[in-house]
């Protein structure tokens, strides 16, 4: 069953969500696939690049000292319409998440009116009235995951192009793919590998033995602020209802251990 929020009621209390936003400063949005296109290229929702449409916005809310970070994901739901918004804990040592709260814009029904869901499409960038609303619902349950994963928010988070550096060295990325034998439309790749080299020695930080991806990007990397830790930024594209949409993942690369 749908929940049925009066409109004004929603109203005032995306507003007190936009007040409360001080109190918390909503990280700003990542453009994670923008290394990844040729120079110059236009691309986005109104302009696909090839056959992409859906680009989710990804934002970083913080990091703890022990190999997590903290961050949400904003995703458009083409054909059904709507928003999906997701906030993760993730583990970047064993790359996993270790909390998800998800909310769906769909169960909320005043929440999919025009007025509300689009209202800053024409300001060139997603709406964030949903993301206000699901934080202003699920404060306290967000604010008690990230507290128990020593999440300490950081709202400088650059993000840079491959290869990695860091500590004058250079850590070069590199993904190994298989394709399917016998492809369908909507799923070229099999399993994919991805290795990190610096200095003539190697690792690897990520095997992904099945998936439904028809290509794979390599996208950038953000570096924790209270280690020396890199997260590797990876995008798989998909089949969807018009086109294609981007998956990212995150992969964690320790920058000092275990390199052979």
């Amino acid at each position: 069953m749908k929940t049925k929020l009066p409109l004004i009621a929603l109203l005032i209390s995306v507003c007190l969500s936009a007040t409360s936003a001080q109190d918390f400063r909503l990280p700003p949005s990542s453009d994670l696939f923008q290394y990844s296109v040729p120079e110059g290229s236009v691309y986005g929702y109104s302009q696909p690049y090839k056959r992409i449409y859906g680009f989710p916005e990804v934002r970083i809310w913080g990091w703890s000292e022990s190999g997590t970070v903290a961050y949400s994901v904003e995703r458009f739901i083409e054909g059904r319409g709507g928003i999906v918004v997701s906030y993760i804990v993730f583990d970047l040592i064993e790359d996993k998440p270790l909390w998800i709260l998800q909310m769906d814009s769909i169960y909320y029904e005043d929440v999919n009116e025009p007025s509300f869901l689009f209202a800053s499409f024409t300001d060139e960038k997603q709406d964030t009235s949903f993301l206000y609303f699901t934080y202003d619902l699920r404060k306290q349950e967000i604010e008690e995951a990230f507290n128990k994963h020593g999440i300490i928010r950081h709202y400088i988070n650059d993000y840079y192009k491959l290869p990695i550096q860091f500590n004058d060295r250079i850590y070069y990325c590199t993904a190994s793919i298989v394709y399917e034998e016998e492809p369908q439309f909507y799923d070229f790749i099999r399993s994919y590998t991805i290795t990190v080299e610096t200095g003539g020695k190697m690792k690897t930080v990520a095997e992904v033995e099945e998936t439904d991806a028809l290509s794979l990007y390599l996208c950038g990397y953000f570096i924790s602020p209270f280690e020396n830790r890199a997260v590797i930024i990876t995008a798989e594209e998909r089949f969807g209802w018009e086109g294609s949409e981007l998956f990212y993942f995150f992969v964690g690369c320790d920058l000092e251990r275990r390199f052979e």
